[in-house]
C-alpha cells in the first residue's frame, strides 16, 4: 500500500507528525529517507509533541541513538547519516565494523521494547549493512520518503507505504493516517 502527501509548509509538517503520534501503537517502526534538509528530524520532532515527550527532541547524528521516556510511548530514535558512504556500491570498511555490530545489536534490542522506533536514513540499513529491516521488525514498518519540492524548499511530499512481511498493524495504521491527514494526499 502506498499513498503520497503533499505538505505545504512546516506547519503542515507538523500537522502531519501530530497526525502520526495519534495512531502510533507499541512496536511501531517508522524507516524515514529523504535527501537532507527534506525535514525528517522535523518530522520525528512532531511526532514527540504529540506523544507528550517533555525533553527536547534533536538528531542524534553523532550519538547514533536518543531514547526519550517521558510521552505516551517510549521514543527511540535512531539517525543513520554517519554511514551514508558518499560512493555508491562501496562497501563498508573493516574500521567500521564494530559500530556497524553494535548499531546492529542495540536496534535489536529496541525492537523488542515496545517502543516507537523512527530510523533517519533507514536505507542504509539495506544499501550499506545488508541488512533487511523486514527481519528486524516484528509488525513490519511504516516507510516514509520526504522530498523537499525544487520550486518551494518549504514544501515537502511524501510517500508512506506500508513495508515488511507482517503488515498488519502497518495497513491498520496506513489506513488510519490516511483518514487522519486526507486533506494532504496528493491525487
Amino acid at each position: 500500500m502506498q499513498a503520497k502527501f503533499y505538505l505545504p509548509d512546516i506547519d503542515a509538517t507538523r500537522t502531519f507528525g501530530y497526525h502520526i503520534s495519534q495512531i502510533v501503537k507499541p512496536d511501531t517502526v517508522i524507516a524515514l529517507s529523504g535527501e537532507m534538509g527534506s525535514g525528517k528530524t522535523t518530522l520525528t520532532q512532531a511526532i514527540a509533541k504529540g506523544l507528550d515527550i517533555q525533553e527536547l527532541v534533536v538528531s542524534p547524528t553523532f550519538v547514533m541513538i536518543n531514547e526519550y521516556h517521558s510521552g505516551r510511548l517510549p521514543l527511540c530514535h535512531l539517525d543513520l547519516y554517519r554511514f551514508l558512504d558518499q560512493s555508491a556500491g562501496k562497501k563498508i570498511s573493516e574500521h567500521d565494523e564494530p559500530s556497524i555490530s553494535f548499531l546492529v545489536s542495540q536496534l535489536e534490542e529496541i525492537l523488542q521494547t515496545g517502543a516507537l522506533t523512527i530510523i533517519e536514513w533507514a536505507p542504509i540499513l539495506e544499501d550499506q549493512f545488508g541488512l533487511d529491516l523486514n527481519d528486524l521488525c516484528k509488525n513490519g514498518y511504516l516507510s516514509l520518503d520526504m522530498q523537499t519540492d525544487p520550486n518551494n524548499d518549504q514544501c515537502r511530499s511524501v510517500t508512506v507505504s506500508t513495508t515488511g512481511k507482517k503488515e498488519q498493524l502497518c495497513h491498520l495504521l496506513f489506513s488510519d493516517l490516511c483518514g487522519l491527514s486526507k486533506k494532504f494526499l496528493s491525487n
